[in-house]
């Protein structure tokens, strides 16, 4: 993020680069996720996950929220480019919070001397073979973000154009599917214990979609906040229930 007002600071960024680095943010940003993922199995006993993957998603949340905010303040008073200063700061000090880590949730676990020692060896007994439902999750999730993905370019479009509005109404926008998801993320522990996790992703998958066609016909910032602030709540528990489905029928060392 750093190379782009440094580089604006001695003359014109040509679109290569933009290109280039939003490409590698891009790749990147899946990281912290993964790795969450990884280590939150590690870290808690298994009946308290939906508690754990929730908070976690809720923190998202709370970043949503406050980020639109700060960032329409930043981009009046300081323009756009260096108001990616901020995300400069905020990836430093994640850096320097994560860099205190206990090294144990970094690794797979072992019960024992025999499993230590296989790990060691990097030979395992049998071959790993992902479960057919984990599979079908893990990519129909994936499929679920890139649908997201043209949503989230297609706004700043969007919003001048049909809603007549501007970074402010951009931001409230981001601010409405972000507190959305605040809210319906805290039924995740509730969703899980029903133990109908197939239906009640699909049944999220189906709702964001007939949510997102509804929007996209709206010429009223109002009724299109409202739109966007429930699909943000239907959205708001799919991934904290998707890890937890993902983590419970996943064994701890793979």
């Amino acid at each position: 993020m750093a190379v782009l007002p440094i580089w604006h600071h001695y003359g014109d960024i040509p679109i290569w680069a933009l290109y280039g680095v939003g490409a590698l943010c891009g790749a990147l940003a899946p990281a912290t996720r993964v790795g969450a993922g990884l280590i939150i199995p590690r870290a808690t006993l298994q009946r308290r996950l939906p508690y754990i993957n929730t908070g976690f998603a809720v923190t998202e949340q709370i970043a949503g929220i406050l980020g639109p905010l700060v960032s329409a303040l930043t981009i009046g008073r300081m323009g756009a480019i260096n108001a990616l200063w901020f995300d400069t700061v905020s990836f430093l000090f994640l850096a320097l919070i994560l860099s205190t880590m206990p090294v144990r949730f970094c690794f797979p676990l072992s019960t024992n001397e025999s499993q230590t020692q296989q790990a060691t060896n990097d030979v395992p007994e049998k071959k790993y073979r992902m479960h057919p439902a984990v599979l079908a999750v893990t990519v129909l999730s994936g499929l679920f973000w890139f649908s997201y993905g043209p949503t989230e370019a297609a706004l700043p479009l969007y919003v001048p154009k049909q809603l007549s509005g501007g970074i402010a109404e951009l931001s409230y926008l981001f601010m409405a599917v972000s507190i959305g998801a605040l809210l319906g993320g805290l039924l995740t522990p509730r969703l899980a214990s029903l133990r109908r996790t197939g239906l009640i992703l699909t049944s999220i998958m189906l709702g964001w979609g007939a949510l997102q066609i509804v929007f996209s016909y709206q010429h009223d910032f109002k009724i299109a906040w409202m739109i966007w602030f429930v699909a943000g709540i239907v959205w708001g528990p799919y991934f904290a229930l998707q890890a937890t489905y993902v983590q419970r029928r996943t064994p701890a060392e793979h």
